[in-house]
């Protein structure tokens, strides 16, 4: 039986702006997903930066100023979650797309980001698997996926290496690109322009923290 301390993480599949999901399936192997924004609902907005703050029992806040080779300068905010302390969920509805702030008002949740890339019609262009119900058609030979398994394990897939396989059992998914570091620590080469381009990255440390 789960804990009374678990707390839900809702990786928003709303259409707020283009961003992409970048997947690696071994512990401490880093992920990339741009996004527009994220959001936590529990803990301090405000803190000194370099330190870690406990939220919520298994989820911990950082702030920390990044500067790129090219000079540009922003502040990064990075959330830890303990899988063992939280639930991951992939909330998707095409028909009725929501903003962040009204998705954490239906949800409840601790923390959100919205993640994945969307046709004009609200639509996923990846696969999208949100409690048990799958949308969309999977990547073929690239980009990355997010899951949670039937057995509550959440993880980090190379789909070039893990192709999504039908009937798998899986209870969450969310697929997108480019991934940032493949499996072994090896950079992958992807092009972004900082300078335009915002950006969120999914990771998991060697400690199987998300």
């Amino acid at each position: 039986m789960l804990s009374r301390h678990i707390h839900k993480l809702c990786l928003l599949l709303c259409l707020l702006a283009c961003c992409s999901l970048c997947a690696c399936d071994l512990p401490g192997v880093g992920t990339n997903n741009p996004s527009s924004a994220t959001s936590t609902s529990d803990g301090p907005t405000t803190a000194a930066p370099n330190q870690w703050i406990a939220a919520a029992p298994g989820v911990e806040l950082r702030y920390e100023n990044w500067k790129g080779p090219s000079g540009n300068e922003d502040g990064i905010t990075i959330v830890r979650f303990d899988p063992h302390h939280i639930k991951l969920r992939v909330a998707y509805q095409p028909d009725q797309p929501l903003l962040m702030s009204a998705w954490m008002q239906k949800e409840h949740t601790t923390a959100i980001i919205n993640g994945g890339y969307f046709d004009d019609k609200n639509q996923a262009t990846g696969l999208v698997v949100s409690d048990g119900q799958r949308f969309g058609t999977s990547y073929t030979g690239f980009g990355g996926m997010l899951v949670v398994t039937a057995q509550g394990s959440v993880q980090l897939r190379v789909l070039s290496q893990h192709p999504y396989i039908p009937g798998g059992g899986l209870q969450q998914a969310t697929q997108s690109a480019p991934m940032l570091i493949l499996p072994g620590g090896k950079r992958a080469q992807f092009s972004a322009n900082a300078a335009t381009s915002r950006r969120s990255v999914v990771a998991i440390d060697r400690q199987g923290r998300l």
